[in-house]
């Protein structure tokens, strides 16, 4: 069986990132840091590592999370922004998938698809984006569904608790998060929950990058590496998050949650999905990452953020075709309970690629999460013209992102 490589360029990304971030929290005077499962898995090892070089007393912990793990005991905190998270959109969300966000049984699903007008036909196809917005609609102001959102998360609710304060993040010192990033909702979140138990520990998190922020200041400090919302529009519009995500994997499944053991919490996640390669790779990644560790000072971060910008435009917008084979072909998903696994990219035909010109994106909405990666294995003709469009489309939706979080702000404000 032939082993799947890995581009070079992504030790020297990973390396930069993991030194900014052992440095940043340095500077800071920190002496524990958080890595978020499951992109934080190979992060943590890196850290770890480049502390020990450098002889540093920090501290590496990983922490087993995820958005489901986190967000559904803080649902009964605050309704209206539950059901922001339980009925947000994803590329191919089902009626059943967004049941799975609050981990509502078979019965219980079926008694929500009745309040929402879904036949049982409906329960695994996928919902259009109007119509994902008419059921939101409908059981946001269902009584029936507000009681059994509350019910789910009241019963992930101790559970967190007693992980969080098992783990040291309610001992009153400055929590530490590490994690790729893109919204800061995990932070937020966690914020809400320390709180919800009367603790009020300074919150910091470390991110690859950030496309925006919840803009709350108590959610404590956001800093980000590779782009910000304050950044240059084309260093986010250049990227691709999911490459990023599919290159921080881990040998373990997701976490949905956690159950009390004799009194301690212990992690819960899906069956483990398959990566036959990835303790390979992770020692290839690592040895790497130590080389790089003896030819880069800490003084040499402005040279490597530059390195790994160039290099991440490359991989993102134009891959080549090895390139986009060797990450291509593993599985992802943009749902938060993951209800479903796809290629990061495939082949696609001409037609298919014509769906990404922008005045067709206004239309429809691609199903693709690697678009140039697809392009890059497909037998598409005038590929740059269609990249070009991706990048503006791109550039357009990050500019309204940022402007509507500006807006957002600045409307909290004015009306406290």
């Amino acid at each position: 069986m032939k082993q799947e490589t890995l581009p070079s360029g992504v030790a020297k990304v990973m390396f930069g990132f993991c030194s900014w971030v052992v440095e940043t929290a340095r500077e800071k005077g920190l002496r524990r840091l958080y890595f978020l499962a499951r992109d934080g898995y190979l992060l943590r090892e890196i850290s770890q590592m480049i502390c020990q070089k450098r002889g540093y007393d920090l501290s590496c912990r990983y922490l087993y999370a995820s958005r489901l793990a986190w967000r559904l005991p803080a649902c009964h905190l605050d309704y209206q922004e539950a059901c922001r998270y339980v009925f947000s959109g994803a590329l191919r969300l089902t009626f059943r998938g967004m049941m799975s966000r609050i981990r509502a049984d078979d019965s219980q699903c079926r008694m929500c698809a009745r309040w929402a007008g879904i036949s049982e036909e409906q329960l695994d196809a996928p919902l259009p984006e109007e119509e994902r917005k008419r059921i939101a609609l409908l059981l946001e102001n269902e009584r029936g569904f507000r009681l059994l959102l509350e019910e789910k998360s009241r019963e992930a609710y101790d559970p967190v608790m007693i992980y969080l304060e098992q783990e040291g993040l309610m001992n009153g010192d400055p929590v530490a998060l590490v994690d790729s990033g893109w919204t800061g909702g995990m932070q937020h979140t966690l914020r809400q929950l320390l709180e919800s138990a009367g603790c009020h520990s300074p919150l910091i998190g470390f991110y690859f990058g950030l496309y925006t922020t919840p803009g709350v200041p108590a959610d404590g400090e956001y800093l980000a590496w590779y782009f910000s919302p304050h950044s240059p529009v084309r260093y986010a519009a250049l990227f691709n998050n999911n490459v990023l995500e599919s290159l921080c994997t881990a040998p373990h499944a997701m976490t949905v949650g956690y159950s009390v053991q004799q009194g301690w919490a212990v992690p819960e996640g899906k069956p483990p999905g398959k990566n036959r390669h990835f303790w390979q790779q992770r020692q290839s990644l690592l040895e790497n990452c130590r080389q790089l560790a003896d030819e880069y000072s800490p003084q040499d971060a402005p040279v490597l953020l530059a390195q790994a910008r160039r290099w991440m435009k490359h991989l993102c917008c134009v891959p080549s075709p090895e390139e986009a084979a060797a990450i291509g072909g593993r599985l992802f998903c943009d749902d938060i309970a993951e209800g479903y696994l796809s290629p990061l990219a495939v082949p696609i035909s001409q037609s298919q690629a014509r769906e990404y010109l922008v005045w067709n994106r206004r239309k429809a909405r691609p199903g693709l999460y690697w678009p140039c990666g697809s392009l890059a294995v497909s037998p598409v003709r005038h590929r740059a013209w269609y990249r070009l469009h991706i990048y503006v489309w791109e550039a357009l939706r990050i500019t309204r992102m940022k402007r509507r979080a500006s807006h957002a702000v600045h409307r909290d404000h004015r009306h406290p």
